[in-house]
């Protein structure tokens, strides 16, 4: 889950994501409250995915996911009902529906209205041949039948890479309101993203996202565009500077103004020997030098997580501490407890705390979060709380203070999946992965085919004729759902197997 201190160090690297002729140029309240509102503005228009350019700046991306039982769960854990409490004081459930194929296809909303539980809301997703959602179709009560809300219709491309996606409201009759499109690299990695907007009768152009990547699918450059009356114009892109093919050593954020491309924020990164991020420093172009802003640095348990993270602000032309986390994990290497401090200018203090209960298999049964007020800790502040389970590999978030949840179990015997087996001959990383993930076969012949399979052995993505490179094959999993998953590569005369994580 994204906690305060997460929030206030993602917030302070999206001051780079502000566009319009605007540079930071001093350290006045006044200077840094129009630099907010311009981020506010333009937050609205930044697809959730590209924020994870930043991640050195969230300690949940910085961490790996650790160590995980390599054993074959013989059981697949669903969530079935989940009650949510908060500072409204009106309870919420949700209760959740699933196909013979596990996948979740009814999420059934209720509220509770003078101590009973009365209709709210209703979703629901419809799946195509190889599982994936198609369709999702939100609608609302009134009162006495639930009403048509919204729907957005999901299109694949022949590699089941998503292609298109359709917004419609929902006004006597379906409505165009969005589309968003996506172009790809050969080896199935996004290249464009290109925005637009229904004016009653075609589709208008509204904004583009133009992505260039190595030949490791390492993001090097996006450049943001907005349409005008006579064409596309720049508005801010990014550039990242790299330490080798896969690592960032400092990325740099411009606005285009007047025609040439200007400076705003800088961030630099350093890695530890494991390559793990050490620390980040954040700085903005001010009068023609870069002025320090933020720094955050990390240290790590033995499984690659993040045990505390540190918030420094740039002070009187020195570091000064600003806010700690400190993390705890359960036997299933996922949030247990978090403790977030602020610095009073002597000592740390105690600001917010984020506590979780399991199950034997990694259920979260409950989470909660509280805020330190007047010498306790007291629930009085709606967050979002991410419940994760099926052994830790699924993951739910619900805004609140109060989550209590339930689970079902559904026995998936092992002779009903392919074997799985860890084979040297397919090495593949990162591992766990959130976007791009790489393989290596030795003596990759001229064809080779990709399948990936979740717990419940369901395919869920197949390349017939993957793109390689040499020995090498980059496969885009960015549109899995997080989650263990297996992974078969089919080449002339042998089959490899191996497994990996899908994280956020």
């Amino acid at each position: 889950m994204i906690s305060s201190l997460h929030r206030k160090v993602i917030f302070a690297f999206l001051l780079v994501t502000i566009t319009g002729n605007f540079v930071f140029a001093g350290n006045s309240e006044k200077d840094r409250n129009d630099a907010l509102n311009k981020l506010e503005l333009f937050l609205s228009q930044i697809p959730n995915d590209f924020h994870q350019l930043r991640i050195g700046l969230d300690p949940t991306k910085v961490s790996t996911l650790g160590l995980q039982n390599d054993d074959f769960m013989d059981y697949v854990y669903l969530l079935d009902t989940a009650l949510v409490y908060s500072t409204q004081n009106q309870p919420e459930r949700y209760t959740y529906s699933y196909d013979e194929e596990l996948n979740m296809t009814i999420i059934l909303q209720k509220r509770m209205v003078n101590q009973e539980w009365v209709n709210n809301a209703f979703e629901s997703i419809d799946y195509n041949d190889v599982n994936q959602a198609v369709l999702s179709t939100s609608k609302f009560w009134n009162g006495s039948t639930y009403e048509n809300g919204g729907r957005t219709a999901f299109t694949y491309d022949e590699s089941n890479l998503l292609a298109e996606e359709v917004e419609q409201v929902w006004d006597g009759d379906w409505e165009n309101e969005s589309r968003i499109t996506y172009s790809r690299y050969p080896n199935g990695m996004e290249a464009a993203r290109l925005v637009e907007t229904w004016d009653g009768t075609d589709w208008e152009n509204q904004s583009n996202q133009i992505i260039i990547r190595n030949d490791q699918g390492t993001i090097e450059e996006i450049t943001f565009q907005v349409w005008q009356v006579d064409g596309w114009e720049n508005t801010f892109k990014i550039q990242n500077v790299l330490l080798s093919e896969t690592l960032i050593d400092s990325s740099y954020t411009k606005t285009f103004e007047e025609g040439s491309w200007v400076n705003l924020y800088v961030e630099a990164y350093e890695f530890n020997a494991q390559n793990w991020l050490d620390n980040v420093t954040g700085s903005f172009w001010v009068e023609g030098s870069w002025v320090n802003d933020i720094f955050a640095e990390y240290t790590y348990n033995n499984n690659g997580q993040v045990d505390v993270g540190i918030i420094k602000s740039w002070e009187n032309d020195q570091w000064l501490n600003d806010a700690r986390s400190t993390y705890y994990y359960n036997n299933w290497n996922r949030y247990q407890s978090i403790i977030e401090e602020e610095w009073d200018g002597s000592q740390w203090v105690n600001a917010s705390y984020d506590n979780y209960s399991f199950d034997a298999n990694g259920n979260a049964l409950e989470g909660e979060i509280y805020q330190w007020v007047d010498g306790g800790w007291l629930s009085v502040q709606d967050e979002p709380i991410a419940l994760t389970y099926n052994y830790g590999f699924e993951e739910q978030v619900f805004n609140g203070f109060l989550v209590e949840a339930a689970y079902r179990s559904v026995l998936v015997g092992e002779a009903e999946l392919p074997a799985v087996a860890q084979d040297d001959l397919l090495k593949l990383w990162p591992n766990p992965v959130s976007d791009v993930i790489h393989l290596h076969i030795d003596n990759l012949g001229e064809a080779a085919s990709v399948a990936i399979y979740d717990l419940a052995g369901k395919m869920v993505l197949e390349i017939k004729q993957a793109y390689k490179a040499g020995n090498e094959i980059n496969i885009n999993v960015a549109d899995l759902e997080p989650g263990l998953y297996l992974l078969y590569v089919q080449t002339r005369g042998q089959q490899l197997k191996n497994k990996f994580i899908k994280t956020l």
